[in-house]
């Protein structure tokens, strides 16, 4: 007897040290290895590690490297074929090194497959000039399936060079996605469409679950920057959405669960005089709710700046607000028809604060408020340009007409405020005077957007397209994973590191004395 409850005391004491030991967690840091868990639903254990789990597929699974030609003229044959052979050998990655990729038609996207370019900025998948109508929505698109990646490119709509006819624009959006689940965007900017720039969807029978867009710009495009429809469990975070027709972001069609973090939202909705920053609204009556807006710079955009409509259990906190429409109506938040909405330490500056029509269960606290018509004639420094017309780093007057572009010397102040090349070498910085000024780096509260720095992909001397095959690696069982805490948004280093927990250092300290005593 003594024998045996001797091995199972070390059984116990031993199992204690594996557990502690396997207790510990990756910390992931950087931009490609963000970390993402799922907020979570009361009556299912939903957490996923959706980056570990798609860059996994990506850097160890089957993949073709395309190598860029100048004289090809229409790369749509040659990806799709790339994309195509993926898919029949399990999935992969398709590698794209730097170039304009011109395309005549849409790229249709399998599960299980990852494009990566090399670099977001010299990574360009553009559309020809006054290319054939598409049949169905989205440059890059995607239909009912699972484990997509999209990751360090530009998708170019070229709609300087397309026809204007319904016919013509009809589904020229950047990335477009139906009932997929499990989809990761990361690094891409989407810029010059004739309609959305991302655009995931459901089909108004099933909802699109898991989806992940971070580090991305949605610029220039014809409808809304991001649009988020009938969707559960998403994650925006550290995007940027600027000078697109109607709203940033735009939250539809029974969308859930989703988080809102640390996004930079500007002149938006002027063409269309409708956009709103964020907006989140309830259209089609499918119950959109449960979403936190955390944390973003919303600023000067058309109409008011966060917009929430027919919705139920929003979070509005930590964001700073501006709007130098001044003697307009325009408010820092409008809320309408809202159940359950709390709004709480928000920095606002416009005109007004917030307006509130027909919303129960509304909270409102800490937040702070300053009135652009009593304040803007400070000439005291503004190092968050909170008085002036933000543009990159350069801060304009604030009754300019527009901060930067080419008419920008005609306006009535002229070149030294309202113009941003000249705004950049005055040497005026806003941390010592109003606007115009410049926005120190090291001042702003909203994320300065510069490219991520993509892993260099090894050359070899092989065809246009290579195909090599590793062994597949072994597929994450979905079901089985269990829930976790809140999202973890810290992703600006570059580091990996442990993350012990320091309770668990001692008990795996008095683990193994005990082993060794016993």
């Amino acid at each position: 007897m003594i024998k045996i409850n001797k091995m199972y005391q070390y059984f116990f004491l031993i199992s204690i040290f594996f557990s502690t030991v396997f207790s510990y967690k990756f910390d992931f840091r950087s931009s490609r290895n963000l970390q993402i868990n799922w907020i979570n639903d009361p009556n299912i254990d939903y957490s996923f590690d959706l980056n570990e789990y798609c860059l996994s597929k990506c850097l160890k699974n089957k993949y073709i490297y395309i190598k860029w030609d100048e004289s090809i003229i229409d790369y749509y044959d040659y990806l799709q074929t790339a994309v195509n052979t993926l898919y029949k050998n399990g999935g992969g990655s398709l590698y794209l090194e730097d170039g304009i990729y011109l395309l005549s038609n849409q790229i249709e996207i399998s599960s299980n497959t990852c494009i990566l370019g090399e670099s977001k900025d010299n990574t360009i998948l553009k559309l020809q000039n006054f290319a054939s109508p598409f049949a169905v929505s989205g440059l890059l698109r995607s239909l009912a399936q699972e484990n997509i990646t999209i990751s360090d490119i530009t998708l170019d709509g070229n709609k300087k060079y397309q026809n204007i006819d319904l016919i013509s624009t009809y589904g020229r959006y950047g990335i477009y996605t139906e009932v997929n689940n499990y989809s990761f965007f990361n690094n891409v900017r989407v810029q010059n469409f004739q309609g959305y720039g991302f655009d995931p969807h459901g089909n108004k029978i099933d909802w699109a679950k898991y989806l992940v867009i971070s580090e991305c710009e949605s610029i220039n495009n014809d409808f809304d920057g991001i649009t988020i429809d009938q969707t559960d469990f998403i994650t925006l975070l550290y995007n940027n959405a600027t000078k697109n027709y109607r709203h940033g972001i735009n939250i539809v069609t029974g969308s859930t669960k989703g988080l809102i973090i640390n996004n930079y939202l500007y002149n938006n909705g002027f063409d269309s005089l409708t956009g709103c920053g964020i907006t989140i609204q309830n259209n089609f009556d499918y119950g959109t709710s449960d979403w936190e807006i955390k944390k973003n710079y919303v600023t000067n955009n058309a109409l008011e700046e966060i917009c929430i409509r027919d919705s139920k259990n929003i979070n509005i906190l930590d964001n700073i607000i501006v709007n130098n429409n001044i003697n307009s109506d325009i408010y820092c938040i409008a809320i309408d028809n809202n159940n359950n909405i709390n709004i709480l330490n928000n920095n606002c500056t416009a005109s007004n604060f917030i307006r509130d029509k027909n919303n129960t269960n509304l909270l409102v606290e800490n937040n702070i408020f300053s009135n652009i018509n009593i304040d803007s004639n400070n000439d005291s420094p503004d190092p968050y340009c909170k008085l002036g017309i933000i543009d990159g780093l350069s801060c304009c007057y604030n009754k300019c007409n527009m901060c930067g572009g080419l008419n920008c010397s005609k306006d009535k102040y002229g070149a030294d405020f309202c113009c941003s090349s000249t705004i950049l070498s005055s040497n005026r910085f806003c941390d010592q005077y109003s606007a115009p000024c410049i926005i120190k780096n090291n001042l702003t509260n909203y994320p300065i957007f510069s490219p991520t720095i993509s892993p260099t992909i090894e050359q070899t001397n092989v065809p246009t397209i290579e195909q090599t095959i590793v062994p597949t690696i072994e597929q994450t069982n979905i079901s089985s994973i269990k829930q976790t805490t809140a999202p973890t948004t810290d992703i600006r280093s570059s580091s990996i590191s442990f993350t012990p927990n320091y309770i668990q250092i001692i008990i795996l300290l008095i683990t193994l004395i005990a082993i060794i005593v016993f």
